[in-house]
């Protein structure tokens, strides 16, 4: 997946979505993982991807468009539609807005609000991908 190439496709998509990602995948032959990775490095958009596994945050990914001190808690909040991913017999949950305050834990995110999408991972995990909206990046 050049950089070249993959940065003018990634932002031919309207917003960032599990659907941009699949479709890039399915472009590059790559999976999932991988291509979704890749659009968080290349995306123009301020987005990050979370997984969680039942023992908690496992990692994430952020692109530089996203301050450092929005780190994602460790654990899964109940408002957060990963639950039912992670938890249910659901494989993806459509985009959804939602408080900030769900997924991170600083003073304040309870202001703010974010889009979030998610889907089943590799094994047991559910993937999370957070667009942040631009007045959180100040």
């Amino acid at each position: 997946m050049p950089a070249y190439l993959f940065r003018p496709l990634a932002a031919a998509h309207r917003r960032p979505s599990f659907e941009a990602i699949d479709a890039l995948a399915a472009a590059f032959s790559t999976s999932r993982l991988a291509t979704a990775q890749r659009f968080i490095d290349h995306s123009p958009w301020p987005c990050m991807i979370v997984c969680h596994g039942q023992n908690g945050r496992r990692w994430f990914r952020r692109n530089g468009g996203i301050p450092d001190h929005w780190f994602p808690r460790d654990d899964l909040d109940p408002e957060s539609d990963a639950i039912y991913v992670l938890y249910g017999k659901i494989d993806r949950w459509r985009p959804t807005i939602i408080g900030a305050d769900a997924w991170f834990d600083r003073r304040g995110a309870d202001r703010f609000e974010l889009t979030e999408e998610c889907v089943k991972g590799f094994g047991n995990d559910v993937l999370a991908l957070l667009t942040l909206k631009d007045q959180m990046l100040d």
